[in-house]
């Protein structure tokens, strides 16, 4: 289980139509199939080397350690990644390495979308396969949780890990704003409600992908100074006219309080529609 993550913004404006992951195995046991996921959760790079726990930095149980959980309180990495926690994932089978010991993965288009348009912190690289055997005639030897190991950036830049990424039409139009914004409270736990709303067609090629959502507890809504909702609970995109739904829960709402709901879809290529609210 790896992270990996890049600067998107030479990528806005552009539809994604495929990409590559670059990676330089350091193991006999090479990546097979694997999967590629989207990750819903911000994080803290760390500096520590091996496993070592470093204070304030991600593991599998932090998004920093001893400071932030992935999601929810004593929740871990898994909440976040491979289509938990709203998040996007495909299957990837690996090139085997080349003469200088490189591979490639293909990586879904939306995945890197996802990232261009803020509706994910990184990327997750996860193994498949875990245990292997090796047969010979009736002789079986089994080789359990291999571990593949890769070179990072640490290694230089010549070994590093890289996209390629294939660019198609630009788009600088934005999506249609969401609408028919509803919620429930009935059956809930008290301080919880499930919103819905419906997702608006794209202007542009892109395609609607996602909704930046944020909340206000004061009498008026500012989106600038508005509280982001955690991106686990907020829904990707259906197709145009499909109804979505975000459940608000763990922000500490008391029973019977009011807030200020904003709603903004996004498309594949980052251009973020107009802004709707709603009193919940």
């Amino acid at each position: 289980l790896s992270i990996l993550d890049i600067d998107p913004k030479q990528l806005q404006g552009r539809v994604v139509t495929s990409a590559k992951l670059h990676l330089h195995n350091r193991s006999k046991a090479p990546l097979r199939r694997a999967t590629i996921s989207t990750l819903a959760s911000n994080w803290v790079e760390g500096s520590a080397t091996r496993y070592r726990k470093q204070n304030g930095s991600a593991s599998f149980n932090w998004a920093a350690q001893d400071q932030k959980p992935w999601a929810w309180p004593r929740s871990d990495i898994t909440a976040v990644i491979n289509g938990v926690g709203n998040t996007i994932w495909r299957f990837t089978d690996a090139s085997p390495p080349d003469k200088t010991n490189w591979q490639t993965a293909d990586v879904d288009p939306a995945i890197v979308a996802a990232r261009i348009a803020g509706l994910s912190y990184g990327f997750v690289l996860f193994d498949d396969v875990g245990n292997e055997y090796q047969r010979n005639g009736q002789q079986v030897t089994h080789l359990p949780m291999r571990n593949r190991f890769f070179s990072s950036r640490e290694a230089g830049a010549h070994l590093a890990p890289y996209f390629t990424v294939q660019l198609g039409l630009k788009d600088g139009l934005s999506p249609y704003p969401v609408n028919d914004i509803k919620y429930i409270c009935t059956g809930l736990p008290a301080g919880e409600t499930l919103v819905s709303w419906t997702t608006p067609e794209d202007r542009g090629p892109a395609g609607t992908l996602g909704f930046h959502v944020r909340i206000s507890k004061a009498e008026t809504f500012t989106w600038e100074s508005a509280t982001e909702v955690p991106r686990y609970l907020i829904p990707m995109a259906g197709e145009p006219g499909q109804r979505v739904s975000l459940p608000l829960r763990d922000l500490q709402f008391t029973p019977g309080q009011s807030i200020i709901l904003g709603i903004r879809a996004i498309d594949g290529a980052g251009n973020l529609g107009a802004l709707q609210t709603a009193k919940v």
